[in-house]
């Protein structure tokens, strides 16, 4: 072979240029671009679990404030129901059923006891009077029918002191 035809090798670079330069190019170029859509979605999902927490705590701050409005509710129905016992044992002190009159009396005070008075804006002090008023009509049965009413009307009236004004009719 004469040396003017003879085909130069191709070189290193040449080599590495056309094979595994581009190959590594595009696989650095590739795990760069990775990389940035990792830190993007991590990103994104930390705002999301910031947006999820702050939903939840919204979430749990409704529950408490139904729940605390729940809980004024049921102390007004009881202090309700208790005013409505105490009208009943007046009516049937009336009608001469001083049995059923003394029941109803009881839940006056199984009512009073189920009252949290902080909850509805009533005083501790006057429900606790209202509940002493009771247990003393329950325990001293007077012999006389006017003195047990004039008692009972007691009860009626440190009761109807305690129900809040908004819940007046």
């Amino acid at each position: 072979m004469s040396e003017g035809t003879q085909t130069k090798a191709p070189g290193r670079w040449r080599k590495l240029r056309d094979g595994g330069l581009g190959l590594l190019i595009g696989l650095v170029i590739g795990g760069l671009f990775a990389g940035f859509v990792y830190v993007d979605g991590r990103e994104r999902l930390a705002a999301l679990d910031a947006s999820r927490a702050a939903d939840a705590r919204e979430v749990d701050e409704a529950v408490k404030s139904i729940q605390q409005q729940l809980d004024a509710a049921r102390s007004t129905d009881a202090l309700l129901r208790a005013r409505i016992a105490a009208d009943l044992a007046l009516a049937e002190l009336e009608r001469a059923n001083f049995g059923l009159s003394r029941e109803q009396l009881s839940y006056v005070n199984v009512a009073l006891a189920q009252v949290e008075p902080e909850l509805i804006g009533v005083d501790r002090g006057a429900l606790e009077a209202a509940r002493l008023l009771v247990d003393s009509t329950l325990v001293g049965a007077a012999p006389d029918v006017a003195a047990q009413r004039t008692h009972l009307q007691d009860v009626v009236r440190a009761l109807d002191a305690l129900i809040p004004r908004d819940q007046r009719g």
